[in-house]
């Protein structure tokens, strides 16, 4: 057999197996194919192998994004109020303190001019009796 003889028929083999044959086939050979062999279009069908668990596309239930991070101004306007109240009761306790100690100094002002020549009865301190 001569070289030339040989190649063509090697080549016309090779061709065959690669491009004639697949096509020729049909799915039942090839379970594991999913696409049936020849043209997208030919409407043959695909045959799985047995045991095969088909995909089926599960729906990711999406939760719902937390309360500050959809509205995350609310954390800060949440801190601005907290610190307007600590404020306001450190403000009014200062004030009582001060109002307090007025009119401590006041009573003992008073007790000091009752304690003069003119006695007044309301404020008087008895215990030189």
């Amino acid at each position: 057999m001569s070289p030339t003889v040989l190649v063509t028929s090697l080549t016309a083999l090779l061709l065959y197996v690669a491009f004639v044959y697949p096509i020729m086939t049909d799915a039942a050979r090839f379970p594991w194919q999913t696409l049936p062999p020849g043209h997208p279009g030919s409407g043959s069908p695909v045959i799985y192998p047995p045991g095969t668990i088909h995909y089926v596309r599960q729906e990711k239930k999406i939760t719902p994004r937390p309360v500050f991070q959809r509205a995350w101004y609310v954390g800060f306007f949440l801190m601005v109020v907290a610190v307007i109240i600590i404020y306001a009761l450190l403000y009014i306790m200062v004030l009582l303190r001060f109002r307090a100690a007025e009119q401590a100094s006041m009573r003992n002002c008073l007790a000091e001019e009752n304690r003069g020549p003119i006695r007044n009865p309301l404020y008087a301190d008895f215990s030189e009796y």
